[in-house]
């Protein structure tokens, strides 16, 4: 009988199958309440009673009807503890392999925020002085938090968990002065919240010595050195190889995987692909959670998640085979001129990468994912420095959205447009950390949904197989 660990990574090879799994990075207990919250919420609407106040305290535990919240912001508020959002939530009975819903509608990877305060409790003081956590509804409110300063409501979650059920919100910023901290919020119900923000996500090297699976790290170690025309072929066959090494019941497959590597392999619903067509156009990089540095100073990343994630993720050009890249998508472009100009690169609309495909191995599981057609881009680090203006940004999010969806219908298209907004708390920018070449070159962007981190590269159809421009462009 094949082991647990080699059935999953039997299923992942043969349908490829993707499912993230550990568990976020760990963050520091939160500052006190003197440091976040200064004053008392002013109320937006007129959800309170007469002679009700909304008031901001330090978290009254001992008020709490439901024990297990008591004993999570309990546990969460120790300063000589260490706990992660996505602790706090699954003791709250969250399901944290899918992404959740703020109450606004939107889609959120709550596990991949990190507290920057203290959970603190909002309340109502009756007239009589009388404190509770009752409300008839809603309450759209401005709250001061010192660790709102000088960050985007875009980055921004409040987490929110009723002290009389135990049931947990995730609460969307509606409108944040970074200036002075105030943050006003449509408060689902009365109880502990807590501000978090973005973990930071890059795009690196690989670092197969970082990896929790042994496989995915001797294959990754493999192709280290290849910058582009690694054969899917290989990978799959070094993957399978090395499997075999570590788990000899695995043998039992391997008639029926080198089937699959000598025919054709499932990337996406109904969409099968010849193996053999296909070679990378780029070296393997790396996606990781960056937070922070150990004690000698040294950058540490962590490749647990669960979820997924939507990225505009950005790679030097110096890594990846820019002109197959672009003439695949426009193939009558002067390659010659962007080579003594790269900044041309950048004039050109974002496209859709055909019949191609992102492979992305799971450094936790050894699992794989594919992300089918990604959208393709050329920016430069400077132009992203530039503050953005809401003219920009519909600018951009038009652009994406024709090349997703290029034959949609005008109402089709606003329908889109729509989506992409809704799913800003689920959008990071990764930038490329080992950029190498100067900030006003290039970098190629990718845009698409990962739901691993770890290695990652590009495979495009070779030119002349069945594969290659199969589709009308």
């Amino acid at each position: 009988m094949l082991s647990k660990s080699m059935k999953k990574r039997a299923t992942a090879l043969v349908l490829a199958a993707a499912v993230a799994a550990g568990s976020a990075l760990p963050v520091n207990a939160a500052p006190s309440i003197s440091e976040i919250i200064p004053e008392n919420p002013v109320v937006q609407d007129e959800s309170l009673a007469e002679g009700q106040e909304l008031i901001v305290q330090n978290a009254d535990t001992s008020a709490y009807a439901d024990q297990t919240v008591a004993e999570v912001v309990e546990n969460f508020n120790d300063d000589n503890t260490t706990t992660t959002i996505k602790e706090v939530i699954e003791a709250l009975g969250v399901d944290t392999t899918t992404n959740q819903t703020t109450e606004s509608g939107k889609v959120v990877n709550a596990t991949l925020y990190e507290a920057i305060t203290a959970f603190v409790d909002i309340a109502i003081r009756e007239s009589d002085g009388s404190v509770h956590y009752n409300s008839n509804g809603s309450i759209t409110a401005t709250v001061t938090i010192e660790a709102a300063k000088d960050r985007e409501a875009s980055n921004l979650l409040i987490i929110q968990i009723d002290p009389n059920n135990g049931k947990t919100y995730f609460v969307t910023i509606d409108e944040l002065n970074s200036e002075t901290g105030e943050v006003t919020a449509t408060f689902p119900t009365l109880g502990a919240i807590a501000l978090a923000e973005k973990v930071p996500i890059v795009v690196k090297n690989t670092s197969p010595e970082l990896y929790d699976d042994e496989v995915t790290a001797e294959v990754i170690t493999e192709f280290q050195e290849e910058s582009q025309d690694i054969t899917l072929y290989d990978v799959l066959k070094s993957l399978t190889d090395k499997t075999d090494a570590y788990d000899t019941d695995f043998i039992e497959l391997t008639e029926e995987l080198e089937r699959i590597l000598n025919e054709q392999i499932e990337v996406a619903e109904n969409v099968v692909i010849d193996v053999a067509d296909y070679t990378s156009a780029m070296g393997f990089a790396d996606m990781a959670i960056k937070y922070g540095k150990d004690e000698a100073g040294n950058d540490t990343y962590s490749y647990n998640m669960d979820g997924s994630l939507i990225v505009d993720a950005y790679r030097d050009i110096e890594y990846i085979d820019w002109a197959r890249i672009v003439t695949y998508g426009y193939e009558d472009y002067d390659t010659e001129a962007a080579e003594n100009d790269p900044s041309l690169l950048t004039e050109l609309e974002p496209f859709v990468l055909e019949d191609c495909f992102v492979m992305q191995i799971n450094s936790v599981t050894g699992e794989i994912n594919f992300i089918y057609e990604p959208v393709v881009y050329f920016t430069t680090l400077s132009a992203l420095m530039e503050e953005e203006t809401e003219v920009e940004t519909e600018a951009e999010t038009e652009a994406l959205t024709e090349a997703v969806a290029e034959a949609a219908t005008e109402e089709e298209t606003e329908v889109e447009t729509e989506a992409l907004e809704d799913t800003s708390l689920l959008h990071w920018t990764v930038e490329d950390e080992d950029k190498v070449t100067e900030l006003e070159i290039p970098v190629l962007a990718i845009q698409g949904e990962f739901e691993d981190m770890g290695p990652f590269a590009i495979f495009m159809p070779e030119e002349g197989t069945n594969s290659y421009h199969k589709s009308s462009r």
